[in-house]
């Protein structure tokens, strides 16, 4: 498994027993009660932070590269104006929309499997097992993938200002920003760049015709605090980086945001409080990280023939 791959799982919970099994299945059900019973100011004031109740105003992308003049642009604003023109073409379907309104991991899944994104991910998935892909192993990845897309889907049009770039978007973006570095490839079509902390996703603003990045966004299932303490170093190393290639490329560091989605937190746990040059956001997802795995499980299982007893033990 790639480092990418192990940073945005973390330690996935696994399922050693019956009795875990039967502990997740009453979480769902707690969880279907709620929203059956129209408990929508519930759900969302526990499971949902004050920016993901947010509904922004839909940015017209095509407006916005209107207003760019390109010809006064260095480099690195250029690469932003391409990253915006590419993300202008993603057109968000019914299902993504519905994505964006969920209170359960059922809700999330039932508009998920119907976007172009779960078909290529299941395809993926397909291939890896015809392969010879360890299902143990297969399933780490695809649970990293399928997590990112939902976190995109969800997170996107909870931006209060300027455009949520997607994640194979803003891979080139930084293939592009850092073109003498060597390009590494990872499973689901995901590259990164050797040396460089590659965000998910990043938050491209325009003001007076001016593209400025000020956002990064992290779509992580890692329960590990540490691990966010480091990542959250790792991007502020990135900012510096690309603050030192391009400072009219990117914000100042007191306006700068690192962006973390992540599952629901469990019981009383909490994510870590992250204090440095720039600012920390963590943002929650309407289910928790029990559920997530659950709902992976069923399809590693259905995919590849797996027993209800091998289902219940496995591990992230």
């Amino acid at each position: 498994m790639s480092q990418k791959e192990r940073k945005k799982i973390g330690h996935f919970p696994g399922r050693s027993d019956i009795a875990t099994v039967a502990f997740i299945n009453a979480v769902r059900e707690q969880d279907r009660i709620r929203a059956g019973n129209g408990d929508r100011e519930y759900c969302q004031n526990v499971y949902s932070d004050p920016v993901l109740t947010h509904n922004s105003t839909n940015v017209n992308l095509n407006e916005v590269l209107a207003q760019i003049d390109v010809e006064g642009l260095d480099t690195l604003q250029r690469f932003l104006v391409s990253a915006l023109q590419q993300q202008s073409k993603l057109q968000p379907s019914q299902n993504e929309d519905e994505i964006t309104r969920a209170l359960t991991m059922r809700e999330v899944y039932r508009s998920y499997k119907r976007t172009s994104r779960f078909n290529s991910c299941l395809s993926h998935l397909r291939q890896q097992r015809r392969r010879g892909v360890s299902a143990e192993e297969a399933r780490g990845q695809f649970a990293g993938k399928v997590f990112e897309d939902i976190g995109y889907y969800y997170f996107r049009p909870r931006v209060r200002h300027g455009v949520l770039i997607a994640p194979e978007i803003t891979e080139e973006l930084f293939l592009n920003i850092y073109q003498g570095n060597r390009q590494i490839n990872h499973e689901y079509g995901s590259r990164t760049v050797d040396g460089v902390s590659v965000p998910d996703g990043v938050v491209i603003e325009v003001t007076d015709g001016i593209p400025v990045l000020t956002q990064y966004v992290e779509y992580s299932l890692s329960q590990d605090d540490k691990k966010y303490r480091n990542q959250f170093a790792s991007y502020q190393t990135s900012i510096e980086n690309i603050r030192y290639r391009s400072s009219r490329t990117i914000s100042p560091n007191n306006e700068f945001v690192i962006n973390f989605v992540v599952p629901r937190p469990q019981w009383s746990r909490q994510y870590p409080n992250l204090s440095g040059s720039v600012q920390s956001n963590f943002h929650l997802l309407p289910f928790d990280v029990l559920n997530f795995g659950w709902k992976i499980n069923e399809i590693i299982a259905e995919e590849f023939d797996l027993s209800f007893a091998a289902r219940s033990r496995s591990r992230f």
